[in-house]
């Protein structure tokens, strides 16, 4: 697929996650804060939104948004591997695709979802109240985000078929910002870039 065509379809899958995170947290999709959180310890699975409100009541939606942004990840981060590397990747857990980025990008993502988790008193709300209420040690370091979401993909495909087997999925919308942000900065460079300047992407 061409750099087109991943664009738009990373585009297409997230608007379509937006539409139904609004429909499962009840709130207009422009007023969306942060994404519904998703934690599992044990047997036991907890949906939360901005750190109050179990949702799990609503798993018509819950399974669609996690799948649909799931698969928006994966295809931003293979999409900044293509414009990074000029070639494909074949891979589909997320952190596996993560950890194939380059340092300048996990960086970027870095500090920029550190930025946005810094910028309201929400995100230090959310993270006590999944820390003391469920006893879960959560944080907004995007490499442990996405290495507790790195098969929400495949685990919430066939979630009717086991109870048990469902996984996190959280920070979906600051790790959205965060990739954006570098494609913007990619693009930027490589539209500025002297033809005879090596890349430092």
């Amino acid at each position: 697929m061409n750099i087109q065509g991943l664009e738009k379809s990373a585009k297409d899958y997230h608007k379509g996650a937006m539409a139904i995170a609004s429909r499962l947290v009840g709130i207009p999709e422009q007023a969306i804060k942060t994404t519904p959180i998703i934690v599992k310890k044990g047997s036991q699975t907890f949906g939360l939104v901005l750190g109050k409100s179990n949702i799990l009541n609503n798993m018509d939606y819950m399974q669609p948004f996690i799948m649909n942004g799931a698969f928006s990840l994966e295809i931003k981060m293979k999409l900044i591997y293509l414009l990074e590397k000029g070639e494909q990747l074949q891979v589909h857990n997320l952190l596996k695709l993560y950890e194939e980025l380059s340092q300048n990008t996990k960086s970027h993502v870095r500090e920029k979802v550190k930025e946005i988790s810094n910028s309201s008193a929400w995100y230090k709300d959310i993270s006590r109240e999944i820390n003391s209420k469920y006893k879960i040690q959560f944080s907004w370091e995007p490499h442990k985000l996405i290495s507790n979401s790195a098969l929400a993909f495949d685990r919430w495909r066939y979630v009717f078929e086991d109870i048990d087997k469902p996984t996190w999925f959280a920070g979906y919308i600051e790790l959205q910002q965060a990739f954006d942000s570098r494609l913007n900065e990619i693009k930027s460079y490589k539209a500025h870039k002297p033809k005879n300047r090596a890349a430092e992407l």
